[in-house]
């Protein structure tokens, strides 16, 4: 049985995705920070099927909170990150381009990266999925850190699926 571990699995493409796979026979860990939600999904398949904990991107603890779901998974085949966010700006307000770097780039990069090196050290193969965007590939003027972090997310697994080779991991990318 397949063990997918979905971060931002509480609503949107990530919950979708979260039932699509449960439907499909997987076991799945599902991590966000609106607990309520993940609890309603534990509830509807099963706690021998979904596993869950609260957990927030850009918080320090995330890396450990995620590594305590993949143990109460009994490990992972696949890691899906879903978690991000996007607003418009046109006026440019430096809380709402910060918060939106925060999440897409400092919460995407502990987190991915968290799952990278536990494939490398464990069993140096897996499969890491992400939700990018076309606005990576040029920039929305409505949204520039949206634009900007969808970029470097795109770039990120790029340089990730290289150094997967470099480190002799069979670890697949999608995004």
């Amino acid at each position: 049985m397949k063990r997918v571990v979905v971060v931002g699995g509480s609503s949107g493409i990530g919950e979708d995705v979260v039932k699509l796979l449960l439907k499909e026979g997987c076991s799945v860990g599902i991590a966000a920070r609106r607990i309520e939600r993940l609890k309603n999904i534990q509830k509807e398949f099963g706690e021998d099927k979904v596993k869950i904990i609260e957990l927030d991107v850009q918080k320090e603890d995330a890396s450990n909170k995620l590594n305590d779901l993949i143990n109460d998974l009994g490990g992972m085949d696949m890691y899906f990150h879903a978690a991000g966010v996007g607003k418009q700006n046109v006026d440019l307000i430096p809380e709402i381009e910060i918060q939106t770097a925060q999440t897409n780039c400092e919460g995407f990069i502990r987190l991915v990266g968290f799952a990278f090196n536990w494939f490398c050290e464990n069993n140096k193969s897996g499969h890491i999925a992400v939700i990018s965007s076309i606005a990576g590939t040029k920039g929305l003027g409505v949204s520039p850190s949206y634009s900007a972090t969808k970029a470097m997310q795109n770039t990120y697994i790029q340089s990730l699926c290289q150094l997967s080779k470099i480190r002799k991991a069979n670890i697949k990318f999608t995004d």
